[in-house]
């Protein structure tokens, strides 16, 4: 039993017993099991306790409860019991893969991928990982049945790490879930600081013509 495990079980169950109530929407990243991208750690995190697993209970979440600010789409979804992705409903030439690996902190490895020609291929976006507990498998806390992680300014494609955790340790997942939308790009210093003086010098020409 690694350690990330039982520092989240210790601050969950304190989380239970202080609270007293159930958790939808953002959370302490330190209070989740964790995930990361090409060895970033999530920009913010949320956890829910859905009422089940459809497309538009999950998106719904993500885009009006979870503090992410809004706008994901639908990618799919990587099945545990099948071991296989499902991206009914989801976006054309995005694909997510989830497999388990032999590792002291992480239980999986997750890539998700544009092809060649589809509309996010080679582009910077921002996406959330959504992983769902197996049901039945003795969940860390009931409340907590699908926790979620936002990453910002990547480009396709994206390797990474997530966790799944219960009270027995790291256990199987029922399935991972991926939503994605455009990063927007914000400006460096240098950048609006260019467009400042750009600013000013148009304004400082169309007085002079007026004074003329």
């Amino acid at each position: 039993m690694n350690n990330r495990f039982l520092a989240v079980a210790a601050a969950g169950l304190a989380g239970l017993l202080f609270a007293g109530q159930s958790l939808a929407g953002p959370i302490d990243c330190d209070l989740t099991p964790g995930a990361e991208a090409e060895g970033q750690p999530p920009e913010a995190c949320a956890a829910f306790n859905l009422t089940n697993s459809g497309i538009d209970t999950e998106t719904g979440a993500i885009n009006n409860d979870s503090g992410f600010g809004g706008g994901f789409l639908y990618i799919g979804k990587y099945d545990s019991a099948s071991d296989a992705f499902d991206g009914t409903g989801g976006i054309p030439g995005l694909t997510l893969s989830v497999w388990e690996i032999d590792d002291d902190d992480w239980g999986y490895q997750y890539q998700l991928t544009a092809a060649e020609g589809s509309d996010y291929f080679g582009q910077t976006i921002d996406f959330v990982l959504m992983t769902k507990q197996g049901s039945g498998s003795g969940q860390l806390w009931d409340e907590y049945a699908e926790y979620a992680y936002l990453f910002t300014g990547f480009t396709l494609d994206i390797d990474g790490l997530v966790n799944s955790f219960n009270w027995r340790g790291r256990d199987a997942y029922s399935h991972v879930t991926a939503f994605v939308r455009p990063s927007v790009a914000v400006p460096e210093p240098t950048t609006l600081g260019l467009l400042g003086l750009g600013l000013l010098g148009l304004g400082m020409a169309a007085r002079r013509r007026r004074q003329q």
